[in-house]
């Protein structure tokens, strides 16, 4: 009784205050392909100065710069070709009461996520809407009792997901997410293991 009145408390706060709260978690990806952009024409200006004005040979010039600027862009955008192999990928959203909710992020398409139960000594206590939704290649989800609210649709489509964690109780998960919404169209032997025990993507029982 007292874990269902705790998780409504937190819930109830967390819920009116995550839309409005949103902040953009790729802000720093934005900043650093800008820098790309502009350090790419500074350095266009500057080898057309050293060519046409200083007389240097171009080869001089321009070998040292493809050196130091391909392993740079390379460095950047394989982040997106090739997927992290950590979970500490995901995006954090902070909200009004000092929690912080999540969505995937760059782990979208990893096989295991363990969500954390805190981030910058702050709870994490949202699982945001969308959050993972479409993640194909997502097996296996490992979800903190601070979890206070799980959006619908937040696994919707992750047609591979077999096995879900909760820290919690059955009837605490069971609070937190409408079940038939957030794992719509996963796959059919989808099991959800609480600690006191384990329901299909139904919420039928299983032992």
């Amino acid at each position: 009784m007292n874990d269902l009145k705790e998780t409504k408390n937190i819930r109830k706060n967390t819920q009116k205050n995550s839309q409005k709260t949103q902040r953009n978690p790729r802000k720093t990806q934005i900043i650093i392909a800008t820098a790309i952009v502009i350090a790419a024409i500074v350095i266009a200006a500057i080898i057309e100065i050293c060519i046409l004005r200083l007389a240097l040979s171009p080869v001089v010039i321009i070998i040292p710069l493809v050196v130091i600027i391909i392993p740079l862009i390379v460095a950047y955008f394989s982040q997106f070709i090739f997927p992290p192999k950590s979970s500490n990928y995901l995006d954090y959203y902070p909200l009004l009461d000092g929690t912080y909710g999540i969505k995937a992020g760059n782990a979208l398409y990893l096989e295991k996520i363990k969500i954390p139960a805190t981030y910058k000594g702050k709870s994490v206590t949202q699982i945001l809407p969308d959050a993972f939704q479409g993640a194909i290649n997502l097996k296996e989800v490992i979800i903190p009792r601070s979890i206070s609210d799980i959006a619908s649709d937040a696994f919707s489509h992750c047609t591979e997901l077999k096995k879900v964690t909760f820290k919690g109780t059955v009837s605490r998960f069971f609070y937190v997410t409408n079940i038939s919404y957030t794992f719509l169209d996963t796959h059919s032997d989808l099991t959800i293991t609480c600690t006191d025990g384990t329901i299909d993507k139904n919420g039928n029982f299983i032992n």
